[in-house]
């Protein structure tokens, strides 16, 4: 998969939906999984406990899996969010 980066320039935005859809009380945490400069991470550390990691098993199965055309979203409020 291509770098992707540029998470700096919407990081604000991104934290901002997800704080606003994701209770804290209901997840264990926020994983950074692509790290780059964090700019996700670093609005996420005053309301949920922060892992920054650039290894995921399951992160990197879905990459293989959308370059294989094989990723299939089977939750059916998953556009609801967008």
């Amino acid at each position: 998969m291509k770098y992707q980066g540029g998470k700096k320039m919407l990081g604000k935005h991104i934290s901002g939906v997800m704080k606003k859809i994701v209770d804290s009380a209901d997840v264990d945490g926020y994983l950074e999984p692509f790290c780059g400069g964090l700019g996700v991470l670093v609005r996420m550390t005053d309301t949920f406990n922060c892992t920054a990691s650039d290894y995921h098993p399951d992160l990197i199965q879905l990459c293989k899996e959308v370059q294989e055309d094989k990723f299939i979203i089977h939750h059916p409020d998953f556009m609801k969010v967008f």
